[in-house]
């Protein structure tokens, strides 16, 4: 158990070391810090009707975000608010597609700066 213990531990600082890494890659590469992304989506998601599945950002600063909502029409009116967040600003998110499924009253969603590869062959 012990032995286990430590291998956990081990696991666990060298899991924090690489996040640690990788926030900094991404101030220095785009000069946003995690955080900083992070508070403000939670300054700006009214979880009344919104809810966040998935955050992606890679180095170049294209984001992806994914999840669900109950009033679809508003997720135009809520990426203007978003984009008044520091973190946010210059990102343009050129594609949004939303998916109803029939046994669920929210729909799914994706957000992107970064077009589809459909789009982007064209």
């Amino acid at each position: 158990l012990l032995e286990r213990q430590s291998q956990l531990r081990g696991e666990l600082d060298r899991a924090r070391a690489f996040n640690v890494q990788v926030a900094q890659r991404l101030k220095r590469e785009t000069g946003v810090r995690p955080a900083a992304i992070m508070t403000g989506l939670a300054r700006r998601v009214d979880t009344s009707w919104l809810w966040l599945t998935d955050v992606a950002m890679d180095l170049s600063g294209q984001f992806v975000l994914q999840g669900r909502t109950l009033e679809p029409k508003r997720l135009p009116e809520w990426l203007a608010q978003l984009s008044a967040e520091p973190a946010f600003k210059g990102v343009t998110f050129t594609y949004l597609d939303v998916l109803r499924e029939d046994s669920a009253p929210s729909h799914q969603f994706v957000i992107s700066s970064i077009p589809p590869v459909e789009e982007a062959r064209q």
